[in-house]
């Protein structure tokens, strides 16, 4: 049996840190030879949480923080509910979105970033696409009728003009500090 030990430097700063090391063991994984086995993670001298699956836990966070904004108004009667990347996570080379975002590295910051998640029902995920941010705001984030999108978090996103890295910083911050409440996390 083969044992590959590397390490992975993150630094944070105090408070709540939300980093996404996908592309970090990614490049581990592929740097070793090993086609089969298992990847153990581990955090020293840190309290950590892993999120495994995105779309699992991105889904019940983007839940709760809906449901708590709205105060408990709204109930969602969708067999599936999706997780939409308002910066999509590969958008055409020729759209707004590179112009705002200039760099596969500044994409790469915001595109997994809470700011820059919401939520739709997934008949309304699958048949988006890479749209520029006004055209996505028409065709997605409203009903078929028009009617803004039954979700508060998605529709928060229809007041915006635009989508920059700002946007994302403005929203993500704003969306952590409701689940500091939601968790009692002061």
């Amino acid at each position: 049996m083969a044992i590959f030990n590397r390490t992975i430097e993150i630094k944070t700063t105090t408070g709540i840190n939300i980093h996404n090391i996908t592309p970090h063991i990614q490049d581990l994984i592929t740097a070793n030879p090993i086609q089969n086995g298992q990847a153990l993670i581990f955090s020293r001298h840190t309290t950590t949480a892993l999120a495994i699956n995105e779309y699992e836990v991105g889904r019940y966070v983007l839940l709760r923080l809906d449901t708590a904004i709205s105060k408990g108004d709204r109930t969602y009667n969708f067999p599936n509910i999706s997780v939409e990347h308002v910066l999509p996570q590969t958008p055409p080379t020729n759209s707004d979105w590179v112009r705002d975002f200039p760099t596969q590295k500044e994409r790469d910051k915001y595109i997994h970033r809470l700011g820059n998640l919401v939520l739709l029902s997934r008949r309304k995920n699958s048949q988006a696409k890479n749209y520029d941010f006004d055209k996505k705001k028409k065709t997605y984030f409203t009903t078929d009728k028009g009617i803004s999108s039954p979700f508060v978090l998605t529709t928060q996103v229809l007041r915006e003009e635009e989508w920059t890295p700002a946007v994302i910083e403005r929203r993500q911050k704003q969306l952590i500090d409701v689940l500091k409440q939601v968790w009692h996390l002061n």
